[in-house]
């Protein structure tokens, strides 16, 4: 289930449309995102340049839709905003280290993502939600098996995704009131979140010792790989995006950055 844009993009920043081939920059060094962004947006405009503070806020304690929701878009908007400025100081991406970056229309996109869960044998209400981000890494599989017996078998989770873009025009006079950073031209920005909800099978259970020897990647929100023997054993039913539970809401992405401007 997608929700509206939270702050609607308005009409394309002087002169034009901005980004006809310019970069876009990934607010991330996940190479999971990475990957997924390859497939709308053409390797040769992709760029990454990662928050240089990994710190985020936490989601835990949060009870509520809008808690949660309000949550995920000040993250990833935090995300979109430190590579912002970084970008106002002159730092290129990884890929392109003599470009800059400032110096003409260029897009960032950053996204954080989430599993909600109702409580332990319980389903999905308002004000009894509990979240469920990256597993530890030196307990991941105890942690995760505890999330499904509570939380997952038998059950629907939503997986939830907050993607916050911008648009920046090239350096000039410095605008305090619609720039992050004195060396980027005025920015525009939109963000959303995108619901995506899982069923898992009731008889997941028989699956779990499988699923864990297959070892795949605990780094994910909720501990969950759609891609992987999860979704090809355990998963009954997938109601929206599917590459919104791997971390980035693909269509839903297009259409934001094609609202500020973006030509893809």
């Amino acid at each position: 289930m997608a929700n509206p844009p939270a702050d609607a993009p308005g009409p394309p920043l002087a002169p034009g449309p901005p980004l006809v081939g310019g970069p876009i920059v990934l607010a991330s060094r996940s190479p999971r995102r990475r990957a997924l962004l390859e497939m709308i947006v053409p390797p040769q405009r992709l760029r990454t340049l990662a928050p240089l503070d990994p710190a985020e806020e936490s989601l835990e304690g949060l009870t509520t839709w809008r808690e949660i929701e309000a949550g995920l878009l000040r993250i990833a908007d935090a995300k979109r905003d430190a590579v912002l400025t970084r970008i106002a100081a002159g730092d290129s991406a990884e890929e392109a280290p003599e470009e800059e970056l400032a110096g003409r229309w260029s897009a960032v996109i950053a996204a954080d993502t989430t599993v909600i869960a109702g409580p332990a044998g319980g389903e999905l209400r308002d004000g009894e939600l509990t979240t469920l981000g990256q597993p530890p890494a030196d307990d991941w599989e105890e942690t995760v098996r505890r999330w499904f017996r509570r939380h997952y078998i038998g059950r629907t989770h939503v997986t939830a995704t907050a993607v916050s873009a911008a648009v920046h025009a090239p350096a000039g006079p410095p605008s305090p009131r619609n720039s992050p950073g004195r060396g980027c031209g005025p920015v525009r920005t939109a963000h959303m979140v995108i619901r995506t909800r899982v069923t898992v099978r009731a008889d997941a259970e028989r699956h779990l010792d499988r699923l864990f020897a297959a070892a795949e990647p605990p780094g994910r929100a909720g501990g969950l790989a759609i891609g992987g023997l999860f979704g090809a054993l355990l998963v009954e039913r997938v109601d929206g995006s599917l590459s919104n539970v791997s971390g980035l809401p693909l269509r839903e992405a297009l259409e934001l950055l094609a609202g500020l401007g973006v030509d893809l």
